[in-house]
């Protein structure tokens, strides 16, 4: 992905694999107030506005309280970095699924000890059959498994560069920044599995993809709390300075990743 500058604009390589060029529609947010300086915030929650929703002035989500039902859905964003821990997680195993970036969760192996990035989206959806007690995920501490500040350690910005990567895993050359600062990628070649990486945006701009390829659900650039993958490439989409992207890849299938 490369800064949009007309006076440097990327001219010599073609976009490739990239149909449906955009920002995906949004869901309505259901009538959930954000409390002041909550961590999470409803976006979507299906069949009802009330299936999902935040408890304790938004540190925690649930699906409410009893067993979930059959065909629900949900979106929360994540609104301020924080680890997260699980006071209740008991799901059907492989089925009712709560996934945060490429990470899935089910049965009763809970998030406890995860990090969780402002801008990230968490879903929850369940399946026709069999109905557990359902999950709530807090904000708090404990020993993260994954860091926003630990692992590889990334080079300084360059001077006047719109992108830098704070965090890369499992290697620094997770994702890299061109020397200019004006184009971000996964790296050479196909990415690898489970790669995450933050990157920073230094200088608002809109995104001009050059290369584009990646699986379709499973890897997930994140941008604007929005996930793009498959053929589904953040062309033309605003980034602010100060905000994030997020990359996470899942333990399977790699492709020739983004530029």
């Amino acid at each position: 992905l490369c800064a949009f500058d007309a006076t440097n604009a990327p001219t010599t390589v073609a976009p490739t694999l990239v149909t449906n060029v955009g920002a995906p529609t949004t869901v309505a947010p259901t009538p959930n107030v954000p409390a002041p300086n909550p961590y999470f915030l409803v976006q979507s929650s299906h069949p009802l506005p009330t299936t999902c929703f935040t408890t304790s002035s938004g540190a925690c989500i649930t699906d409410g309280p009893g067993n979930h039902d059959n065909n629900e859905s949900c979106t929360f964003t994540v609104l301020r970095t924080t680890s997260v821990y699980s006071p209740t997680f008991d799901t059907e195993n492989g089925y009712d699924l709560l996934t945060i970036g490429a990470r899935v969760f089910s049965g009763t192996a809970g998030p406890n000890g995860y990090i969780v990035f402002a801008g990230e989206n968490i879903t929850w959806s369940s399946d026709f059959s069999i109905t557990n007690n359902g999950f709530t995920i807090c904000a708090g501490t404990g020993a993260p498994t994954r860091s926003p500040t630990s692992g590889a350690p990334t080079a300084a910005a360059a001077p006047g560069a719109y992108f830098h990567v704070s965090y890369a895993s499992p290697s620094s050359n997770a994702c890299t920044v061109t020397p200019s600062g004006t184009c971000v990628t996964d790296g050479f070649g196909e990415y690898g599995n489970d790669e995450m990486c933050v990157i920073d945006v230094l200088r608002s701009t809109s995104l001009v993809p050059v290369q584009w390829n990646v699986e379709a659900d499973f890897d997930n650039l994140t941008v604007n709390g929005l996930n793009y993958s498959g053929n589904n490439a953040p062309g033309g989409v605003q980034v602010t300075a100060g905000s994030s992207m997020q990359w996470a890849s899942d333990g399977s299938v790699t492709m020739a990743g983004f530029t």
